[in-house]
């Protein structure tokens, strides 16, 4: 048996509707002390896709040995190819707040060799590594671990500061 609005079903047994046909939003008549709810319902045409304004896959993956790792979808979003230069940036009035773009004098990018997915770019650096793990209070992640991998998300609605276009990192909830 199944508990449904005020009233209990037997399992299989068909829901009856008064004066409407079944299915297409019609709601089933159990009984004459049936409590009407209001219902959100969430469907893919009324959920936006992006609601947190991150895009899902775009993302900065950090190792435990300083290597950066460029998701495929953050190196379309960043426009960024091999070879081309990554810019970390940290807000020096509130340090809990980390950017990423693409600049001439960033970090220059490598292909990810040993990567199933060949569209991914990294670099590394141990000290940028330290300096961004520590100010997001996330050195704990790494303790007792070698080979530790943190991901962090990619907001999709960038600003531009001194005519560079910076991705804010999302420095909550890290994946690991």
């Amino acid at each position: 048996m199944r508990r449904l609005n005020a009233g209990i079903i037997p399992a299989g047994e068909a829901l009856r509707t008064e004066g409407r046909p079944a299915g297409a939003g019609s709601i089933p008549a159990l009984s004459a002390n049936i409590i009407f709810m209001k219902l959100n319902q969430f469907t893919p045409a009324s959920c936006p896709t992006n609601p947190r304004g991150y895009n899902k896959n775009a993302f900065l993956s950090i190792t435990s040995r300083g290597v950066f790792v460029l998701s495929a979808a953050l190196c379309v979003l960043l426009k960024a190819e091999e070879g081309d230069g990554i810019v970390i940036s940290q807000d020096a009035d509130e340090p809990e707040n980390w950017f990423i773009a693409k600049g001439r004098q960033g970090f220059p990018l490598k292909r990810e060799s040993n990567s199933s997915d060949n569209n991914r770019l990294k670099f590394s650096n141990i000290y940028l590594s330290n300096c961004m793990l520590k100010s997001l209070e996330l050195q704990a992640l790494f303790e007792g671990h070698k080979n530790k991998t943190i991901r962090l998300r990619i907001n999709d609605a960038p600003s531009e500061n001194d005519s560079m276009i910076l991705y804010p990192i999302i420095n909550t909830n890290p994946g690991a």
